[in-house]
């Protein structure tokens, strides 16, 4: 399917996803995905690792995130913080990842967040691409951090890791701030992501529902102006099968044909 290099379009699927694994090997023979995004969900590592290393495909691993005990932006978090973050890498060795993605955290400090991640050694934070997030935690009141171009570049600056831009995550962001959300797109894009996030919503929306490409009212073929889409591309959207990936390719079509728009 994939006739041309001018997209690298990512799959975005959990550790202990084995429900897909054969549409994923399938997405890949047919040249639909170029790469798998693996969450590593905590305890997985020994049952699902080598299921996944079977996939002759490259990729890069999500580290736990709030909802499972990582929050770098809270001290009282440390020790979990460490234990998460060394299977997440052990992760990514198995699978020869080398970039490992991680939030900045919830309800906590950029200070904190900077101290965590310069607690580690330079060679993992060289591994490391922190990701911009929405202003508002969908487990509201809490506000997560990591939430604008500014606290990114800061982070970044201190610390020497990388960038994975959430478009969803951005302009959720910008509306719960109060802030254009095509102003601050393009902010985060000085700060040189290496990849992207990408999925659709309702532009003005404060929480990030990740719709599939479509089911929203982004505009795509203007965010695309603005972004190096010859940068790696993951669609991280909701599923609507829980056997099927055949939506996947309708929204791998779809990018296409928006990015073709843009151009």
């Amino acid at each position: 399917m994939k006739e041309s290099a001018e997209l690298t379009i990512g799959l975005k699927l959990w550790s202990n996803n084995r429900n897909y694994y054969d549409e994923a090997k399938r997405l890949v023979a047919e040249g639909f995905c170029d790469y798998i995004e693996l969450y590593a969900l905590p305890g997985t590592l020994d049952e699902f690792g080598p299921l996944w290393k079977s996939i002759d495909v490259p990729y890069v691993v999500h580290a736990p995130h709030f909802a499972h005990g990582m929050n770098l932006s809270k001290p009282e978090y440390r020790p979990s913080n460490d234990r998460l973050a060394a299977e997440a890498f052990a992760f990514a060795d198995l699978l020869n990842a080398n970039d490992v993605i991680f939030h900045s955290g919830i309800n906590g400090s950029d200070d904190e967040t900077i101290r965590q991640l310069n607690g580690w050694s330079e060679e993992r934070r060289k591994r490391i691409l922190i990701e911009n997030k929405p202003y508002y935690s969908d487990k509201l009141p809490l506000i997560c951090n990591g939430h604008s171009p500014e606290a990114i570049g800061r982070i970044r600056k201190e610390t020497g890791v990388g960038f994975c831009f959430d478009i969803g995550h951005g302009i959720c962001s910008s509306n719960g701030r109060g802030v254009d959300p095509f102003d601050e797109l393009a902010s985060y894009e000085l700060l040189q992501p290496a990849m992207y996030h990408l999925s659709d919503d309702d532009f003005d929306a404060v929480l990030d529902g990740h719709k599939r490409l479509g089911n929203g009212n982004y505009d795509f073929a203007r965010i695309f102006s603005l972004i190096d889409a010859a940068k790696p591309i993951l669609i991280e959207t909701e599923k609507k099968s829980a056997e099927s990936l055949k939506d996947f390719e309708t929204e791998v079509t779809f990018l296409k044909n928006r990015l073709y728009e843009s151009t």
